[in-house]
């Protein structure tokens, strides 16, 4: 039996209110977020990485083991919610609760204590721009259009906010919504204090009950770009309950062109953390390291590698950009990594994005060279609770990366924000290797990567002599070598 619409009210919590108008933007509290600069994130899909229906939260927990051993002390677990796609979950119908296929909630409070007793912190992934056409709310509005209470909450009207030219309408029923890229995903539209307050209400719940670390913010550059004010007031609530919880935003970690006013805020002036992009107007989420089909791990001796790594570094390294930034190969949303280049650029690769500054991620599977072979069109590996990970390694990847978090584990410099090139002699060995310092003093670790398929030996500017085969790095505190 349908439930009455006063009764949907009730169930669904939401206040609504009339549509708010621009005002001051609410100022941006203080961090207590140490933690995050030792933090080693890996991400999981939950719904791909076990089999077993009702249990993966559980089986999820039975590698929390490896996982340590590895490296990784933050865990972040792509949707959770009731969802109408049963793949990544994005497509979210209830923020408010667990998708059955996952578990029980008490099965999420067991995983989130089992990871904490081992000194893991677990993120969630929250969808703070849309919801999916198939939710009640959505559906009542699709159906009644004007007239309906729920109808203010979603975007029906277009703006001028950045990113406004990717906007698409699309038909729900007998009412037209505003999208970005996905037809059955609808904007939320933020100058509804019923929309605020829903997505608030869904955001605290979670941390209030569950007592998780953080968020990753799924496609938070929209609400970004049209509310940065709603933002602001979503990251102060949040950091009221919990003034070290980690808000990892999905938008770039430079200062977008794309942003027109100076006074705008961006992702990097608002969150914790913020993803490796290009700070291009021209893209939204194009990763740093892509050059149209390639990435800069591809070239070779005819270009100027090193200056297209120094290009790349540029726009997260600004000195007014204070944000902490993503590092990663794989993710979510990108390629398998091995399949499209050599173990020895994959290496490079990693190694190049672990010694810079930042947070590392792993997305997982690739720490153990998934996606090749048999797996080549497989993005999400599987793992039953009666195999380990590792065993699943034929690359030798998993030591690779377990020595890689240790270094960074080790090395204080590592864990700084602080990066300075040193330059190198030789006119041929500058465009192929790229060298520079982590970190200052006794801490200081000094890296050269040659980024080329050729064996070169070149000449620091404090005169050290390097050999470097193809694809390889080293790594030195002084004159020791530490890699």
């Amino acid at each position: 039996m349908q439930k009455p619409f006063c009764a949907w009210l009730i169930a669904w919590g939401v206040w609504l209110a009339p549509v708010i108008g621009a005002g001051q933007t609410p100022a941006i509290t203080d961090k207590n977020d140490s933690w995050m600069d030792d933090a080693v994130i890996y991400g999981v899909a939950p719904r791909f990485l076990s089999p077993n229906v009702g249990q993966r939260f559980n089986d999820l927990a039975l590698h929390l083991p490896e996982l340590k051993d590895l490296g990784v002390n933050t865990l972040w677990i792509q949707p959770i919610y009731e969802n109408s796609d049963h793949e990544q979950g994005y497509h979210v119908t209830d923020p408010l609760k667990i998708a059955s296929d996952l578990g029980t909630e008490q099965d999420l409070r067991n995983l989130v204590a089992n990871a904490h007793a081992r000194g893991i912190r677990v993120l969630l992934d929250f969808v703070p721009n849309h919801l999916s056409s198939k939710h009640p709310f959505l559906q009542d509005a699709a159906k009644s259009g004007a007239s309906s209470k729920f109808f203010s909450m979603f975007m029906s009207r277009p703006d001028h906010a950045p990113y406004s030219e990717h906007y698409k309408r699309v038909a729900v029923g007998r009412t037209s919504f505003l999208v970005y890229f996905w037809d059955d995903l609808i904007n939320f539209e933020f100058r509804s204090r019923a929309a605020r307050d829903y997505v608030l209400k869904a955001a605290r719940y979670w941390v209030e009950n569950f007592n998780i670390d953080g968020y990753r913010l799924d496609a938070v550059w929209g609400p970004v770009a049209r509310h940065p004010d709603f933002m602001i007031e979503f990251k102060n609530q949040l950091k009221s309950i919990k003034p070290d919880l980690m808000l990892l935003a999905e938008d770039k970690a430079g200062r977008s062109q794309a942003y027109k006013s100076a006074t705008h805020p961006t992702s990097s002036d608002i969150f914790d953390v913020v993803y490796d992009w290009t700070d291009s107007a021209d893209h939204i989420s194009e990763w740093s390291w892509s050059r149209d089909e390639e990435t800069v791990f591809q070239w070779d001796a005819g270009g100027d590698v090193a200056g297209e790594v120094r290009k790349s570094l540029e726009h997260s390294m600004r000195p007014q950009n204070k944000a902490r930034v993503l590092r990663y190969l794989e993710s979510n949303d990108q390629a398998r990594f091995l399949p499209r280049h050599t173990l020895e650029q994959t290496k490079l690769a990693a190694a190049f994005m672990y010694a810079l500054p930042g947070l590392p991620m792993l997305y997982y599977g690739q720490e153990i060279g998934y996606g090749t072979g048999d797996e080549a069109h497989d993005e999400f590996p599987e793992f039953t609770p009666d195999k380990t990970m590792r065993s699943r390694d034929r690359w030798g990847l998993w030591p690779f990366y377990q020595n890689l978090l240790r270094l960074r584990a080790e090395q204080a410099g590592l864990r700084s924000n602080e990066l300075t090139e040193i330059k190198v002699r030789s006119r041929r060995a500058a465009r192929q290797v790229f060298a520079f310092r982590r970190g200052h003093g006794a801490d200081a670790i000094d890296f050269v990567f040659n980024f080329d398929g050729t064996p070169i030996k070149t000449t620091l500017e404090d005169g050290r002599r390097v050999k470097l085969n193809a694809y390889d790095y080293k790594a030195f505190r002084g004159d020791e070598l530490v890699r």
